[in-house]
């Protein structure tokens, strides 16, 4: 199998829902409330997804495997991250492949291709779930916010 990340196309927004649905309901409501995490997905389904869509540079990690019996690759959407002006946004694994440094590598991709547009400090929200992975990544804890739907995050920023 292989990995490969490359720029969402709006083709890809049903997979992008299902998959930050996924790992909502599976990781993150370890960490938050059933109130919370029903509101998240309500807030990343296809419809927000689409209206959004124009507003930010998305990315999507697929796995490419080969099916022998079909005889044709099968393409697995495992990660996703947003990028929004000087925001990282939405970054979701999922939850089968946590921890084999794909979030690292598309973090790296949205970082990347903040610097050579020019953006100097990146912001973010990070999730209790995952305040420990970005500040391996460099990022430093601000404020923790505590908002009625999407809960608690931690502020986050890193000087690129």
């Amino acid at each position: 199998m292989k990995t490969t990340i490359r720029q969402a196309e709006k083709t890809d927004i049903k997979a992008l829902e299902t998959l930050i649905q996924h790992v909502l309901q599976d990781s993150n409501s370890k960490d938050y409330p059933e109130k919370v995490i029903d509101f998240m997905c309500g807030y990343y389904s296809e419809l927000t997804i689409r209206q959004n869509f124009g507003k930010k540079i998305t990315w999507i990690l697929e796995e490419v495997s080969f099916d022998e019996d079909e005889q044709e690759d099968v393409i697995i959407p495992k990660g996703t991250i947003s990028l929004c002006g000087n925001e990282i946004q939405a970054l979701f694994i999922d939850t089968k492949t946590q921890g084999k440094g794909y979030g690292k590598q598309l973090l790296a991709v949205a970082e990347n291709h903040a610097a050579r547009a020019g953006i100097d400090i990146l912001n973010l929200s990070a999730s209790l779930t995952a305040k420990i992975f970005y500040e391996k990544m460099g990022y430093m804890h601000v404020e923790l916010v505590d908002d009625e739907d999407f809960g608690q995050a931690y502020l986050m920023v890193k000087k690129l």
